[in-house]
């Protein structure tokens, strides 16, 4: 089990006896994201200071850092594990090899701060959501934008995918509840019930 903090730190836990394995004074700002490796040997954390942080769970030692993003609020790691994608409130999606720590693409086209971010079941796409009301799904290695979704009537805060990789799900400040078809961009389904913003989902 690994936790991270707003005071910056992560821990790693031993599930069983609840003992703290290690302690990473990891950022000097909250940490925002956690994505884990499959084979559970490295975790990246994401922070407001800028960074993104590659962190050996075997000896607790940092692999390497990554710069560039402000705010980075959601990250994925692929199925293959060779690459992560990264969001960040500075609208810029970057893809990075997790081999190299190099940035591959920088993906641009949200007008305001990005909230959430699935990639596909194949890894081989990401969809992203924004305060700008727009869902876009992204070729991560080419670089190409492939999808524009644009219902929402207000700033969406959550995206995931439905496991059978062709579509998606988007929620958020309107109280809408919208399913996407991801080959052609159409809006598939809309539910609409809450009086309020739609904060998170569970698929």
């Amino acid at each position: 089990i690994i936790t991270g903090s707003w005071d910056g730190t992560i821990k790693v836990w031993q599930s069983e006896s609840g003992i703290v394995k290690h302690t990473f004074d990891a950022h000097a700002a909250g940490v925002t994201t956690l994505s884990l490796t499959n084979d559970a040997r490295f975790v990246v954390s994401g922070s407001w200071d800028q960074t993104l942080k590659v962190w050996n769970l075997a000896d607790g030692s940092l692999a390497y850092t990554l710069k560039g993003q402000e705010g980075v609020i959601a990250s994925a790691i692929t199925a293959d594990q060779q690459y992560l994608v990264a969001a960040a409130a500075d609208r810029s999606i970057s893809v990075w090899d997790l081999l190299t720590g190099a940035r591959l693409h920088t993906l641009r086209g949200h007008s305001h701060p990005i909230t959430d971010l699935a990639l596909t079941p194949d890894s081989k796409c990401a969809v992203s959501a924004s305060l700008d009301g727009k869902v876009f799904l992204w070729d991560i290695l080419g670089g190409d934008l492939r999808q524009t979704m644009d219902k929402h009537t207000d700033g969406v805060n959550v995206v995931r995918m439905l496991p059978d990789g062709r579509r998606a799900l988007s929620a958020g400040r309107d109280g809408a509840l919208l399913v996407w078809d991801l080959t052609n961009g159409n809006l598939e389904r809309e539910f609409d019930g809450h009086a309020g913003w739609i904060n998170t989902l569970a698929v």
